[in-house]
């Protein structure tokens, strides 16, 4: 009995233009569900949060405690981050897989013995 499509299943996330509010909730929604469809949920790469540069030095400060880097995230020349920045992903990787787009890139479209890309 052969299965259908390929053995590995990913989610992709990208997250939208909207605040960091939208951009929380469309991370919770589609890990959901790529944990109830047993996918590989694939974070995104760092980007810049809108309207994050426009926040006062003392909001910069706050958000930069608040990550889990030791690195000065938020400034007012690169207002950038990543999911795995903020979230604690060691509890979400002990319960589901969760990889980098980098490691999604270098184990799906730059692997020549993947027989899985159409």
């Amino acid at each position: 009995n052969k299965s259908l499509g390929p053995k590995n299943k990913y989610l992709l996330f990208e997250p939208d233009e909207g605040g960091w509010n939208n951009l929380r909730l469309g991370f919770e929604a589609n890990l959901a569900l790529a944990f109830a469809t047993g996918r590989t949920f694939v974070l995104p790469p760092r980007d810049r949060v809108y309207l994050l540069k426009k926040s006062s030095q003392q909001q910069k400060e706050k958000l930069n405690k608040l990550f889990k880097s030791d690195t000065n995230l938020i400034s007012a020349r690169s207002p950038v981050y990543g999911f795995e920045d903020i979230f604690a992903m060691e509890p979400l990787r002990e319960r589901m897989r969760v990889i980098t787009m980098e490691e999604f890139i270098r184990e799906v479209i730059n692997d020549p013995s993947n027989n899985e890309l159409p």
